[in-house]
Parts: structure tokens; sequence; C-alpha cells
């Protein structure tokens, strides 16, 4: 064959892929590899909690968790549930929850005070 030319058992055999010498034991699954996976899959999971406790510590972060926390309690406090209701009727079932309508009002209220808070208390 030309030197640009395999076959295709040369394809479906990895080991000619990479100049390795073939190896004999094809169907034994060495301890060592599965020791090496695990320790590997548990480095990944490690950084990857690492990497989101990091980014939940940030201020920005906090800033926006404390703002929906905050905005979320205000909206559905039975106090704002009334005037909602007495101004808004179509948005609430009864004076203490709101139907989609106004979970999405709700919603929307949320989005907006985070993307305020953003832009206009950015971080130091």
């Amino acid at each position: 064959m030309n030197n640009f030319e395999c076959s295709i058992n040369d394809l479906n055999d990895l080991e000619v892929l990479n100049n390795a010498p073939p190896n004999k034991n094809k169907g034994i699954i060495r301890t060592e590899n599965k020791n090496e996976n695990e320790n590997k899959n548990e480095n990944e999971n490690n950084f990857i909690t690492n990497a989101f406790l990091n980014k939940m510590k940030e201020t920005r972060s906090i800033r926006i968790i404390l703002t929906v926390l905050i905005v979320y309690l205000i909206l559905n406090s039975d106090q704002v549930g009334e005037i909602i209701f007495n101004t808004f009727p179509y948005l609430m079932k009864s004076a203490t929850e709101s139907n989609l309508l106004g979970k999405i009002i709700i919603a929307l209220f949320i989005g907006t005070s985070v993307i305020l808070s953003i832009s206009f208390f950015p971080d130091p």
C-alpha cells in the first residue's frame, strides 16, 4: 500500500494509529487504568464544584441573589397582594395567590430589578 493509504482494520485498531506495539491482552482491563479514570473523574468533579462555589462567592452573585430574594418577598407579601388584587384583579386568583399572568409580571419585575441593580451599582 501507499504511505497515505490504510486498511479498515488499521482504522479500527487504535494501537496502530498511535504507533504503539500491539497489545496481546486486549480483553483485559487493568485496574490501574480504572483507578486513574476514577481519580480523573473525582478531580474534574472537584474542579467543577470549586468553580461553582467560587462563582457564588463573588460580590456580584451575592448581590443578584439578595436582589431576587428581596423583590420576591416584597412582591409575594400579603399587603402587596391585596394592593394588586384591588388595583388589577385580573392578575390575581385571590388576594394572596396570583394567576399565570400575575406570575409572569412578577418574574418580569424580578428580572428588571436584577438588570437595574447590576447596571446602576457595578462591582467595585
